[in-house]
């Protein structure tokens, strides 16, 4: 029989059906978009179902320059994974993953940290963006593991209180406390809610007093703890001090509005790391974030009209790099650019890791050349002293208005063939390198 709808009988007609998939034909390789006709031309129309055109324009819209990019084989660790065993060889930078997800922004900590080595003379940063929790769960179950103890656990009728019996639970040890969730699945396999009650009092450790309606029998749950703002934060914190890295920034908020299509939509924090990714590119290595704009990103959520003050210090203190704006809807920028290891100057301040990292780029590329080719003798000493010196003045006199040069002094302190591994010369050149300034301490006298 032919269908019916309500204007009348279908004949015929053309049928369409919308999709989704990951494009594998552009894995393997790592693609150079110097232009958004590059960025359409290559990964298409930058959308919130085309994450890699999207996260690409962004970065594109902060920068002159050209960005790269790679697209993964498969939306999980392994196609991360291999995404990173293609950058190993190459130039790049700043590594900006388009996840929230801790175990692959862990693996670019890895690689960025050991790629940055004397030996293997590829220095860059990762820039991650994690979710904020709005939810904590409490003790070892959770969604994906239930506590189900053999059909044991059940909620029982005491005087005129409910109580959850578990025996195999350490309610106590971890730390459940009153108003607390206990989420009840159907059953232990697909852990489908049916159920929340809330925890009253705890009793002990396998026992609480919870607000059910009823008696219950073979209890599967898990207990769940709504976070407020000021824990919210704290995680936050947390997974900055987690990270603990001069190499890694983490950057928040978690959410940010970006237009697509002429609508804003609220997308993954990663979003500002692609545009963070295109200033870092763009300025110069000396240039510190710090109070800059952010280009293609229009809002924010869960940021400086969210949180308190003191929750933004608590958050920006474990040295997590905030953005935040001066008003709602008004241009986004950075309260300060730093990264996750905060013991020391040099280390939190991402202008000066940047600095450094392109100080070694540099003075690696002009020194390469003389590698293996000469002997160690004294011809051969002056020669690498000459250009050392030729390169260092080059750098002092590439000043830039209100920023300086990317070197404000050096000396060669040490120039010598290694008394022990006879086919090394030790080289120590102390460097001074301009500093961002954050604070300026004004005294009124009177």
């Amino acid at each position: 029989p032919l269908p019916v709808v309500a204007y009348g009988t279908v004949v015929s007609g053309n049928v369409h059906v919308p999709y989704k998939a990951l494009r594998t034909d552009l894995g393997g390789s790592v693609l150079d978009i110097n232009n958004v006709d590059d960025q359409v031309g290559t990964l298409g129309a930058a959308s919130d179902e085309n994450p890699l055109a999207l996260a690409v324009e962004l970065a594109l819209a902060n920068t002159t320059g050209r960005i790269r990019a790679i697209a993964v084989s498969s939306n999980d660790l392994t196609g991360y994974l291999s995404a990173l065993d293609l950058a190993e060889s190459q130039r790049v930078y700043a590594l900006v993953p388009l996840t929230q997800s801790i175990d692959i922004l862990t693996a670019f900590q890895a690689h960025v940290e050991q790629m940055s080595t004397p030996e293997n003379a590829l220095w860059r940063v990762a820039l991650v963006n994690t979710a904020v929790p709005s939810v904590k769960y409490i003790g070892q179950y959770s969604p994906d593991l239930v506590n189900s103890n053999g059909g044991n656990n059940t909620i029982t009728l005491v005087g005129s209180d409910y109580v959850l019996n578990s025996s195999n639970s350490q309610f106590v040890t971890d730390g459940v406390v009153p108003g607390d969730a206990v989420k009840i699945a159907s059953h232990a396999s697909t852990s489908q809610v049916v159920t929340s009650v809330t925890v009253t009092t705890v009793l002990s450790n396998q026992q609480l007093i919870v607000n059910s309606p009823i008696p219950l029998t073979a209890v599967n749950f898990y207990v769940q703890r709504t976070l407020t703002k000021s824990q919210q934060a704290d995680a936050i914190a947390a997974n900055s001090e987690t990270f603990g890295s001069h190499r890694v920034i983490h950057v928040q908020p978690d959410l940010v509005g970006v237009v697509v299509d002429g609508v804003t939509k609220y997308l993954p924090g990663y979003y500002l790391c692609a545009a963070m990714a295109g200033l870092v590119s763009g300025l110069p290595s000396q240039q510190s974030l710090t109070n800059i704009g952010l280009a293609g990103v229009v809002d924010l959520k869960r940021s400086n009209f969210y949180f308190t003050r003191a929750q933004l210090s608590t958050i920006s203190a474990a040295g997590t790099c905030l953005i935040v704006q001066e008003s709602q809807g008004s241009i986004p920028y950075f309260r300060h650019s730093i990264t996750t290891d905060m013991t020391v100057l040099q280390y939190r301040e991402l202008s000066v890791v940047k600095d450094i990292d392109f100080l070694s780029y540099f003075f690696h590329d002009i020194l390469k050349g003389l590698i293996g080719k000469y002997n160690i003798v004294p011809e051969t000493l002056q020669i690498l002293r000459t250009t050392l010196i030729a390169g260092a003045e080059l750098l002092k006199g590439k000043k830039l208005p209100k920023i300086g040069p990317p070197l404000v002094s050096y000396q060669i302190k040490t120039l010598k063939q290694d008394p022990v591994n006879k086919d090394q010369v030790i080289v120590e050149m102390p460097v001074e390198l301009p500093f961002p300034m954050n604070y300026v301490n004004l005294y009124l006298i009177y």
